[in-house]
């Protein structure tokens, strides 16, 4: 009597468990010619024209750069940094420019599962019109990738982190460990893609303690190009804002993105 090669093979796993040899890790991803997928950088540049509502009203310019090194569906490293400078009027009338924010960030992510990862992430950087010398955050977590196909992804995470805020004279200090979540939805819609991020960090001694940051943008034009354009705003909320400052900044932006490999 023949024996199926599939029964076989069970058999033979069956046996190697009841031994307590660990299986075979799954083999990597690999090519359609079967060489493994190497890691690869991906790169962007961006500038943009944007005003702002909240504390002032201004008018003014950004530019940013970004690289992401991404593997297969195995792990991700993104790095940023994001400068803004912005033109308002002085109580006489006047023009003033001044360097209004610098934000950096690093972040990684590695799977644990089809649809798990873990991730580690750190922001550091400064914010002059709400006269905070230091912004910074380091959290890790765990997420989960509710959406992905060919026509985008949708990530939710959470995780614990330390928040520290320095302010310049007559503004609080903040230093305490939060919570930290996430959501990050990247969707196709053929003519246009469609971006959200959104950040929630609450202090852990003070829930109603936190900061949020939403960003959304409608990305046109970039399919057969290296170039595309950006329509978003970006709002950026603090819970315990100092007395005479808004707790909530929107800044709208139109935005020329460059990317290359």
């Amino acid at each position: 009597m023949r024996i199926p090669p599939s029964l076989v093979a069970l058999l033979v796993a069956a046996a190697l468990s009841a031994q307590g040899v660990p299986p075979a890790k799954p083999a990597p991803p690999t090519q359609d010619n079967g060489a493994p997928l190497e890691p690869v950088w991906k790169f962007e540049a961006d500038l943009d024209v944007n005003g702002r509502s909240g504390n002032v009203s201004a008018s003014g310019f950004a530019a940013g750069v970004r690289a992401a090194r991404e593997h297969a569906n195995v792990s991700r490293t993104t790095l940023s940094l994001r400068g803004k400078n912005a033109t308002q009027e002085d109580a006489s009338g006047a023009d003033v420019t001044s360097a209004d924010e610098l934000r950096g960030q690093a972040a990684h992510e590695r799977s644990l599962a089809e649809a798990s990862f873990w991730y580690v992430r750190a922001d550091a950087g400064y914010d002059n019109v709400r006269n905070l010398d230091l912004i910074a955050l380091g959290s890790a977590g765990l997420g989960r990738r509710f959406l992905k196909d060919d026509r985008g992804s949708l990530d939710l995470r959470a995780g614990l982190g330390y928040r520290r805020e320095e302010g310049a004279t007559g503004v609080a200090d903040v230093s305490a460990a939060a919570l930290d979540a996430g959501l990050n939805l990247g969707r196709d819609l053929g003519w246009g893609r469609l971006r959200i991020q959104i950040d929630l960090v609450p202090s852990l001694e003070d829930l109603a303690d936190l900061s949020l940051r939403h960003e959304a943008s409608l990305e046109l034009l970039g399919k057969a190009s290296p170039l595309s354009l950006s329509l978003g705003l970006l709002q950026d909320y603090r819970s315990e804002a100092p007395v005479g400052e808004e707790k909530l900044q929107n800044t709208y932006f139109v935005r020329l993105v460059y990317r290359w490999d």
